[in-house]
């Protein structure tokens, strides 16, 4: 799946490569840890299994996962963008080059 971002007056600025997946998660938001799934995944972002009221928008939250073929997990930070029933939107925030590539090379994978 692309996700085409526009820029303000609509144009679009950049394709995002992003895919669906079920990566188990661990979560700290809100002084709170919970365990959880990434259903989505994309370089800016995840979707991730939650009850949507618990973390409101504009909530900080880290994120801990393991994608295939790697030892160590990632830690991601991040910020609620909005809950839905299915769970949260987080937008991926302060990646680093090794982060974005592993993310890259697990869609990249996938397709």
């Amino acid at each position: 799946v692309t996700t085409i971002n526009l820029d303000e007056d609509g144009a679009p600025m950049r394709q995002i490569s992003r895919t669906s997946c079920q990566l188990k998660a661990i979560c700290v938001a809100d002084g709170h840890t919970f365990e959880s799934v990434i259903t989505d995944i994309s370089t800016v972002g995840m979707f991730i299994k939650s009850p949507p009221e618990a973390y409101p928008a504009g909530k900080p939250i880290r994120v801990s996962c393991r994608l295939p073929g790697r030892e160590k997990a990632l830690v991601l930070n991040g910020e609620v963008l909005r809950g839905e029933t299915a769970g949260i939107a987080v937008r991926l925030t302060g990646l680093s080059d090794e982060q974005e590539t592993a993310i890259r090379q697990f869609i990249l994978n996938r397709l």
